[in-house]
């Protein structure tokens, strides 16, 4: 995500036009490097001999490798055109030869290609329908929203035997909520690897600071992720900060942010070690 993230507010900033394209059968495009042989498949009588077998030369839906031979054969084909894999991420391809650097975000078999030029300067993210889709899976959909993700001062601590929350599907709430802080909400973060310490055995006291962030979420349904500027340079930059000590055993909580005309990268985790 932060290289997709990278690549929309390059393009953004730069005026550059975004494009997607599917590939149909990507995975027939690949070839085997071994030798790889099946049976006849179901059905199939064109020439049958008895004791015969059929010899790859794709790479199927269903072999192992097949995604592998796909990348393999895209990459070659990348590189007669002059793109270049990115060192940090295998999947963002790189043509530098041209007035502005076009560059293509790969995922499976669906590219977003940037390039070409346009007036605006910003593209925005929005998960909207998404957060529609976990308000309704949990029945909040027509809940009260509320200002803040989290009470100030919250300390979430592990539940006790008798306090478990049986009726509610925590760890399904904090996986929808873990992709929607991954792709648009960084300030979510925190909150959501607060959440996922207690996926083992949550206590009712959980459910309900989850349920606060689903009412927080009610009302800031409609906020994007904008990224890009005014078609000035931009520039990377990053932050970093943590606490001394808020969770229960004592560890410190970290944090970093990566801004590349816009939040691109984000991450909270737990320090390892106690900090004196």
């Amino acid at each position: 995500m932060a290289s997709l993230r990278f690549l929309l507010s390059h393009c953004a900033s730069l005026g550059l036009e975004i494009h997607r394209m599917d590939v149909k059968a990507a995975f027939l495009h690949g070839v085997p490097e071994e030798e790889v042989f099946m049976k006849y498949p179901e059905g199939y009588t064109y020439k049958k001999e008895s004791g015969t077998c059929l010899k790859l030369v794709e790479s199927p839906y269903g072999l192992k490798q097949s995604p592998r031979c796909w990348y393999r054969k895209l990459t070659e084909v990348f590189e007669t055109l002059k793109f270049k894999a990115s060192s940090t991420d295998p999947c963002l391809f790189i043509d530098w030869e041209g007035v502005q650097p076009l560059m293509v975000f790969l995922h499976v078999d669906d590219m977003i290609i940037g390039g070409d030029i346009r007036k605006l300067k910003t593209i925005s993210l929005s998960q909207e329908l998404y957060i529609n889709k976990i308000l309704t899976e949990f029945g909040m959909m027509d809940c009260k929203s509320v200002t803040t993700p989290m009470i100030p001062g919250t300390r979430l601590v592990p539940s006790k035997e008798e306090d478990l929350s049986i009726d509610f599907e925590y760890r399904k709430a904090v996986g929808l909520l873990n992709y929607l802080t991954l792709c648009t909400r960084p300030y979510l973060a925190y909150v959501t690897f607060a959440f996922s310490q207690f996926l083992e055995k949550p206590s009712k006291d959980h459910v309900a600071a989850f349920k606060r962030v689903l009412r927080y979420l009610q009302g800031t349904k409609s906020d994007k992720l904008t990224l890009g500027g005014d078609g000035s340079p931009i520039e990377f930059k990053g932050y970093s900060d943590s606490d001394w000590g808020s969770n229960v055993d004592g560890k410190s909580f970290s944090g970093y942010r990566m801004v590349y005309g816009g939040f691109i990268s984000w991450k909270t985790m737990k320090q390892p070690t106690v900090a004196l």
